[in-house]
């Protein structure tokens, strides 16, 4: 009898089934797991929002409640997620080995516009709601069910491709309950010749009407009451959730009203969430058949339930809504309590992650005396919209130039007093690419969907001696002809750029090769600066505020910082702008910029493009230990306000970074193993737009007087 025969161990494999999961720790071999693991959930989401203009003002009294407008038209960006997963650990070989699961479950993107097509005397508003964009995401043990997105035209015929333009009118009282739903049977018709589909099953379950009411219900104001209320004030509502095998748990949900915050000339109420154990208490939270619950009592159980709600008190709308839950059922080797010599104690950790993240995205209002319309601001003199103006077919075209000039003191303390030329490395990197941008789709709303060409590209580095370094080719060379896909909303955000991400992960391969000991060797390249500038195109524009900015206003962003060591830094930038001029081609917003090092780490979106264990190449294969001792930097960039198009940029930047020398290499280079070198690089980013139209132009009439002289 093992020590693993019985109490929690016997949980999991009654949950599992016995397929020798000691040996499986071992071999990393997990694909058993998850087929029987049973978390499914019912609330879909992702993590609240963290960072805000600042601490919510505390109020005497306020009403926290919907105030709808007839002719309000409203447009949201609705991310819901659930998923499931197990990790093992346990010692093999004398190391802790984690060994995750495949991943289980649904992401769903919905891009929805809501129009109030009337208010009754009570508050309570009429809504016609259409779905405007959509992407599905579904998985099982890490094997993908559904890819489906609305943008690329090859998911054009899907059957999820059918509820795009559909939709269905919902009533929606003043606390955000709907208490009626009507007019979806044209869109369900739509999909019930694919219900034997897994798109089919997933379109008719996102039309469901308990769907529908989770997807436009505001839970923070449903159970507030009539008010008014003060900061600090709390609300509470109990919430059943079902984890299938394992039961289900009951939560309370406890609202706190935190307090005003002034937003862009907005009063915004906050809305606080934190869960708890239902105040039945912990025996009764659990309400579940006797055998799950004898399987969840073997089982250390934590969890975490945080959100916010943010309401816009003039608009009467809600900005964004978060709430997100996570719970972890753990099971542990029962020798850990008995014996502590054996390292860490086999272990399995189940989680499931459920919640919600709503946010507004566009909004039009009728024209009342006292509140004037989005279209009324954008006339005010001293402000200006930015807004992307792009037309089918018609390509657009920018240089964009990156260079780095990297110093490497190699002993900085004794640089300070003599100088010495061998203490010192200087390189170069260069990247000149030509990128083209031609929409293929602008819809409507300005929405564009965007084939890209990398049209020229080349990449050139010199050595310490300032002597090209042509030893091989930059992994960034094989951009060359190479086209990817964007979706661009017209301020700016790029709403998808999974096909720029995976050309990267492509090329991300390419500078990679095999020592003669078949160690994997990563060669120098410049595939983050391909990143800096193609990821965030026209993040200057993207975080002003959409209704317009004033001269002196400031917005801020976080972008990626491209280095010539692997490192994934973002840099804060604070935008300005400057002044607007009147040009001959159009009035132009000059758009000041200032960067610095973010606290905050890249977030896991941003593109990864090469992972594992490898070996560096160069000097900075014999550095490690990176420590920043500042960054700081300037730009600016011009926006044509009245072609909508971005003319060109450009941002210098300088960083410090201090650096640790092995032990191996210090002995290697016959020095002190403590010497901190430090690495210091000036960097140039240029980005401009070359006049496709113009040269063409240009070319006709130098080709007509060729053509007239030869006559």
């Amino acid at each position: 009898m093992t020590p693993w025969s019985g109490g929690r161990w016997a949980t999991v494999k009654g949950l599992y089934g016995d397929q020798g999961m000691r040996r499986r720790i071992a071999d990393h071999s997990v694909s058993l797991l998850v087929l029987g693991m049973g978390l499914g959930v019912g609330f879909l989401g992702c993590r609240p929002s963290t960072e805000r203009p600042g601490r919510p003002v505390r109020v005497q009294e306020t009403s926290l409640a919907l105030a709808f407008k007839p002719g309000q038209v409203t447009t949201y960006h609705l991310v819901t997620e659930r998923h499931r997963q197990v990790v093992v650990r346990g010692m093999a070989r004398g190391r802790v080995s984690e060994v995750p699961s495949g991943r289980s479950g649904t992401r769903t993107e919905m891009t929805y516009t809501q129009s109030v097509q009337g208010v009754d005397p009570n508050g309570r508003a009429l809504l016609d709601i259409r779905i405007d964009g959509l992407v599905v995401h579904t998985e099982q043990v890490g094997d993908l069910l559904i890819d489906f997105d609305s943008a690329k035209p090859a998911d054009a015929n899907q059957p999820l491709a059918r509820l795009i333009g559909r939709g269905y009118q919902a009533e929606l009282t003043p606390h955000g309950q709907i208490i009626r739903i009507m007019g979806v049977g044209n869109a369900r018709m739509a999909v019930a010749a694919d219900q034997g589909t897994a798109q089919g099953k997933a379109a008719a379950g996102l039309l469901s009407d308990q769907s529908i009411r989770d997807r436009h219900s505001v839970a923070a104001l449903m159970t507030s009451g009539a008010g008014p209320y003060r900061s600090g004030q709390s609300w509470r509502q109990v919430r059943t959730v079902s984890f299938d095998n394992l039961g289900s748990k009951s939560f309370e949900k406890v609202y706190t009203f935190r307090g005003l915050e002034r937003a862009q000339g907005r009063s915004v109420a906050v809305i606080d969430l934190e869960g708890v154990l239902s105040s039945k208490g912990a025996a009764q939270a659990y309400q579940s058949e006797d055998q799950a619950r004898a399987l969840t009592e073997r089982f250390d159980t934590s969890f975490t339930y945080t959100g916010q709600c943010r309401l816009d008190l003039g608009a009467g709308q809600v900005e964004e809504a978060n709430e997100v839950l996570q719970v972890q059922w753990i099971a542990l080797d029962p020798r850990a309590k008995a014996d502590n010599t054996q390292g860490e104690p086999n272990s399995i950790v189940m989680t499931s992650t459920q919640g919600f993240h709503l946010q507004r995205v566009g909004q039009k209002t009728v024209v009342q005396p006292s509140v004037p319309s989005v279209s009324a601001v954008s006339q005010v003199p001293d402000k200006v919209r930015f807004a992307l103006r792009f037309h089918e077919g018609t390509t657009l075209e920018y240089r964009v130039t990156s260079r780095r000039d990297i110093q490497i003191q190699w002993d900085p303390n004794q640089a300070a007093v003599r100088t010495d030329p061998n203490n010192t490395s200087e390189t170069t990197e260069s990247l000149d690419l030509v990128m083209a941008y031609k929409p293929v789709k602008v819809d409507p709303n300005g929405l564009a969907f965007i084939e890209a060409t990398c049209k020229s590209v080349t990449a050139t580095r010199t050595d310490r001696k300032g002597r090209p370094d042509v030893r091989r080719a930059d992994a960034v060379e094989g951009l060359r002809g190479r086209t990817f896909s964007l979706v661009v909303e017209p301020h700016g955000r790029i709403r998808d750029a999974r096909s720029l991400d995976e050309l990267l992960k492509e090329i991300g391969r390419l500078p990679f090769r095999e020592d003669a000991k078949g160690q994997r060797i990563k060669d120098p390249e410049m595939i983050s600066d391909v990143v800096a500038t193609q990821w965030f195109l026209w993040d200057a524009i993207a975080g002003a505020d959409p209704n317009g900015a004033a001269k002196g206003q400031t917005w801020t962003s976080r972008v990626s910082l491209p280095t010539p060591m692997v490192m994934r830094k973002a840099r804060d930038v604070r935008y300005t702008l400057e002044d607007v001029p009147q040009t001959p081609a159009g009035r132009v917003a000059v758009i000041g910029s200032t960067y610095k090092l973010s606290d905050q780490p890249a977030p896991v979106s941003w593109p990864i493009p090469y992972s594992g264990r490898f070996q560096v190449s160069g000097p900075f294969g014999m550095l490690g230990g990176y420590r920043f001792l500042g960054l700081e930097g300037e730009g600016r960039g011009r926006f044509n306000l009245d072609s909508g198009v971005w003319e060109r940029s450009e941002q210098q930047f300088q960083m410090e970074i201090q650096a640790a020398l092995p032990p191996a290499v210090a002995i290697m280079m016959r020095t002190q193993s403590d010497i901190r070198p430090k690495v210091v690089i000036r960097q140039t980013i240029t980005m401009e737009q070359v006049k496709v139209e113009a040269d063409a132009e240009a070319r006709d009439k130098m080709q007509e007087g060729k053509t007239v002289k030869g006559r």
